[in-house]
């Protein structure tokens, strides 16, 4: 079934149709890119990291808490131009103006230094760390964040807080994906090895938090992180099976977590997908149905994908009908949201479910 299935990985969801592709091109393609929930903070605290949007109210509100962790709204006036001058800096990240919230986030590294603002100063590096992700400047992104690592632990925290273990997650994904496009063998596997010993840090000191009575939803959250992140480097192993094993792991903590619901669907996809590959479509409909319930019920912006990838399946599962309005319904969603990627793929599940309807025919 992996043969069927070619799947395409984007920030947003992982997506398939069918066409012709092998399993291992499946699964290069499907790692090839990380889901990370946009514009988060690492040294703000799990709990806000899906917390960002395309709505501005929504933004300020958990930008807000972020600052208040380093306490510069504390100890700053509530319209201070270094606290503005960062919020200003997230909310044009989220609106996808990438340039000029790179001279917001220098102008704010200017007035933090100015002002000798520790605090100021990690956090403004900490976004620029954020930001250079976003733009594929990986290189640049590992140099910020183990300096904001380097900074947090010379200010006295310690490695297995939960701000630095998100920076080893963060750091791993990067290497992830550094490991899958590189075209130096050699090197990729370097960074494959290095990914993977960040997700294992992490995940070993995570599970020591949580055996010795660590209940708090950010840390049950951040092993949640882990675990994908290496059900991910598995799959663009071709390994399918451990990589599920981990995404199960990551959906079961996240449930505990209180996480979000666009999160947990996305899980769900994820797993619908591998399912899928491994020719288990009764599961892959069960996961992708679930999915689909979440992304109806918070609207996101997943739901066109999610409805692609459950009228593939339902498809070979026979369920023609069924399956054709799921792909059109995709369509018509992802024109409404103007998502040219996800219409073609809608298409070219409609045209698969139109030839078997065909085939059916025929058959009769």
């Amino acid at each position: 079934m992996s043969g069927i299935f070619r799947i395409f990985s984007t920030v947003k969801i992982l997506r398939y149709f069918a066409l012709p592709a092998t399993g291992a091109q499946c699964c290069k393609t499907f790692a090839c890119k990380i889901y990370q929930p946009k514009y988060f903070s690492l040294v703000a605290g799990v709990s806000r990291i899906n917390a960002g949007n395309s709505n501005s109210g929504n933004a300020i509100i958990y930008l807000s808490g972020v600052l208040s962790f380093f306490g510069l709204e504390k100890n700053e006036e509530k319209q201070d131009e270094l606290v503005m001058t960062l919020k200003r800096s997230v909310l044009l990240m989220q609106q996808g103006d990438l340039k000029k919230a790179e001279q917001m986030l220098h102008l704010a590294l200017r007035l933090a230094q100015e002002r000798m603002s520790v605090d100021g100063i990690t956090y403004t590096y900490d976004l620029m760390a954020n930001l250079a992700v976003e733009r594929g400047e990986f290189a640049k992104a590992e140099k910020l964040f183990v300096t904001v690592m380097q900074r947090l632990m010379s200010s006295g925290v310690p490695e297995n807080d939960n701000k630095i273990i998100h920076m080893s997650i963060k750091l791993a994904n990067i290497f992830a994906e550094q490991s899958f496009a590189g075209k130096n063998p050699k090197a990729a596997q370097e960074f494959l090895s290095k990914a993977q010993n960040g997700y294992d840090f992490s995940k070993e000191r995570l599970a020591k938090k949580i055996e010795g009575g660590d209940k708090e939803n950010d840390t049950l959250l951040l092993l949640s992180l882990a675990y994908e992140g290496e059900g991910r480097l598995l799959a663009g192993q071709d390994m399918l099976s451990k990589a599920k094993l981990c995404y199960e792991k990551a959906l079961d903590l996240s449930e505990k977590g209180s996480d979000s619901e666009e999160r947990i669907s996305t899980l769900l996809s994820y797993l619908g997908s591998i399912s899928a590959m491994q020719n288990d479509l009764a599961i892959a409909q069960h996961y992708l149905e679930r999915a689909l319930n979440l992304a109806r019920k918070n609207e996101t912006e997943n739901l066109p994908s999610i409805l692609v990838n459950l009228g593939t399946v339902k498809m070979f599962n026979g369920v023609l009908n069924e399956a054709r309005n799921n792909c059109k319904e995709a369509f018509n969603l992802s024109r409404k949201y103007k998502d040219s990627e996800t219409e073609n793929e809608a298409v070219k599940c409609l045209d698969a479910v139109n030839e078997a309807f065909k085939v059916t025919n025929n058959k009769i």
